[in-house]
């Protein structure tokens, strides 16, 4: 005899199984153990952020406007996917910043993290990198924020954000190992607290772009080093709050390139990275498996 939750279960399986969800537009029908070339159709400049659902991205390319000292400024982008290809870039007004690059997106795509070197109180005045954020809504972008309790009069840049809101990033303050090193600033009650520096991930060389898993498990970096010009990406991993010395990715590390700005894709499964302006797709779980995590592990967001 069947009974009516019996009943209610069969029709809800029915249901589910006539209800197919499109996967997003970076997912690969075969494993991607090598690194693929993402798109002909986009070109980017030193930042990629995907929207949750995929079907945006948002990357930094240089402008026409220059600074009061003649250097170009950048601005943010967005490359939207329709009809099976992507839209020419759509630049997005940061209003009363001249400069805005390496965009970086929060998990729930309400708030999209960046680096400018505009003024504060004067656009065009050239500033070291600060890191400032708008907030989205009803399809809006709202005037930019200066991260206060972050930013100070040396270099701030290259945020990556945790689900949590932990916010990532560089800077050449005093008190670290010399040259570009890595900070945390906790994100507690909608504040940002003072950051910590983080040691283990520090050098005496750059420490540069950074991508935070979104449950803050490993942490991937480009380091510059001064004696032989190198940029290559290194991963650390998070054993019960203490982050392990970084190693290189040398499965996809080539001599003589520079990886940029490493990117986890919103559903976990896929690594984006820059060369000469184009992005490159690999599995995430290739990078890192089988050494320290489990396969299936990487995908839970």
């Amino acid at each position: 005899m069947i009974r009516n939750w019996q009943i209610i279960l069969i029709l809800l399986a029915a249901c589910a199984c006539k209800i197919k969800q499109e996967p997003p537009v970076y997912h690969s029908d075969i494993p991607l153990e090598s690194p693929t070339l993402f798109s002909n159709e986009i070109q980017v400049r030193n930042g990629i952020a995907f929207s949750g659902d995929g079907t945006s991205l948002f990357a930094s390319l240089q402008k026409a406007d220059t600074f009061d000292n003649g250097r170009r400024a950048a601005g943010i982008f967005e490359y939207s996917f329709d009809n099976g290809s992507w839209s020419s870039p759509k630049p997005i007004e940061v209003v009363g910043l001249l400069d805005a690059y390496h965009p970086v997106i929060s998990a729930d795509d309400k708030r999209l993290f960046f680096n400018s070197r505009s003024h504060p109180d004067s656009a065009g005045a050239y500033l070291l990198h600060d890191i400032w954020y708008v907030e989205r809504s009803n399809d809006q972008w709202s005037s930019p924020t200066n991260v206060s309790t972050i930013n100070t009069e040396y270099y701030e840049s290259y945020p990556s954000v945790a689900a949590n809101g932990n916010l990532y990033f560089n800077s050449n303050r005093p008190g670290g190992k010399g040259g570009m090193d890595l900070y945390m600033s906790a994100y507690k009650n909608g504040k940002y607290s003072p950051p910590i520096w983080l040691a283990n991930l520090s050098s005496e060389h750059e420490e540069n772009d950074v991508t935070i898993d979104p449950q803050e498990r490993f942490i991937i970096l480009n380091r510059y080093i001064h004696s032989d010009q190198s940029l290559d990406l290194w991963i650390s991993f998070n054993q019960e709050g203490d982050w392990t010395v970084p190693r290189r990715l040398d499965t996809i590390n080539q001599a003589d390139v520079w990886e940029l700005t490493p990117t986890i894709s919103p559903d976990g499964k896929y690594f984006f990275y820059e060369i000469d302006q184009q992005i490159w797709q690999v599995d995430l779980a290739y990078l890192i498996y089988p050494k320290e995590l489990a396969f299936g592990k990487l995908t839970d967001r």
